[in-house]
């Protein structure tokens, strides 16, 4: 079960499924309010807001004065974490990507921290490749048909689009 100050995660359901960048079956692991967030090499300041946490990504949302508009700053598939760094004197997580991307990410305290670093290597580096996104979703049981063409198809549609042929 999950620590710390996670918040009830059907209202940050409810928040998360506003966002465009969720994919269908996507499910909400946890969400880490009052946090900040730097993307190193690229900003200088540690940036205020939310993260949540999904089976399939960290998206990172901007604290704003407009709390009914929430916008992803970063987004980042869990896939493409490559380490997780809990520093041990400070509130701090290091986050390293595979696409060299370097996070720093702030927590209120030590126990979000700890519980923080917990919660995205269990997600980030799952033990069984059956608890991966690709297996274990269901985006077309809800209606979703799934997208499949033949390549004859594929390219007609792609000739239309770039002639722009209705």
């Amino acid at each position: 079960k999950m620590k710390g100050k996670l918040e009830d995660l059907t209202e940050a359901t409810a928040n998360l499924d506003q966002l465009d960048c969720v994919v269908p079956g996507e499910e909400l692991k946890a969400k880490f309010p009052d946090v900040t967030v730097k993307l190193e090499g690229a900003s200088n300041t540690m940036t205020p807001g939310t993260i949540y946490l999904t089976n399939f990504q960290l998206i990172f949302v901007k604290q704003t004065d407009d709390e009914d508009k929430e916008t992803p700053l970063y987004i980042i598939p869990l896939g493409a974490i490559s380490r997780v760094k809990v520093r041990k004197k400070k509130e701090l997580i290091e986050l390293y990507c595979k696409h060299s991307r370097h996070f720093t990410i702030g927590f209120p305290n030590k126990h979000a921290k700890e519980d923080g670093g917990s919660i995205i290597n269990k997600y980030a580096f799952p033990t069984s490749t059956h608890q991966l996104f690709a297996f274990i979703h269901n985006a077309f049981e809800d209606g979703f048909p799934p997208v499949s063409f033949t390549l004859e198809e594929g390219l007609s549609f792609l000739f239309k689009v770039l002639c722009n042929i209705p």
